[in-house]
């Protein structure tokens, strides 16, 4: 759990010196300069390697910041409508989940931001950084 982020959930670049960031820091900063040069779609990709709870920390988070940004396709549209021009002002989320973890239904606005206890993570990280040096 870091401290910094009030979910737990941080943001890191393995094999690189960088340091971690709140995911609600990382999510603000791509809302405030998203469209700056351009109104057409923002792709972010998201390698996911929390549990379930840091998860559903991270859509509440993606909701609460974005707001209307977000785009949350409903079962009606098909990739036939959504075209760079109809997605003009959004954002789209590709999260690439690792170690077959459950992934939480964006259209669940019940959920809510909780803490992720996640210590497999953590331990990976200090384990790179041992090897890094």
């Amino acid at each position: 759990r870091d401290t910094r982020s009030p979910t737990g959930v941080v943001v890191t670049h393995g094999g690189t010196f960088t340091s971690k960031c709140a995911f609600a820091a990382f999510v603000k900063a791509i809302r405030d300069h998203a469209f700056v040069a351009s109104e057409y779609p923002v792709i972010v990709t998201l390698e996911n390697h929390c549990k379930l709870k840091g998860q559903q920390a991270m859509a509440a988070t993606l909701r609460r910041v974005f707001k209307d940004k977000l785009f949350v396709p409903s079962e009606e549209e098909t990739s036939l409508t959504m075209t760079p021009a109809n997605l003009k002002g959004k954002i789209l989320i590709r999260d690439k989940i690792r170690g077959g973890k459950k992934r939480p239904n964006p259209r669940d606005d019940d959920q809510e931001e909780e803490e992720d206890d996640d210590e497999e993570d953590e331990e990976h990280e200090d384990a790179r950084r041992k090897r890094l040096g």
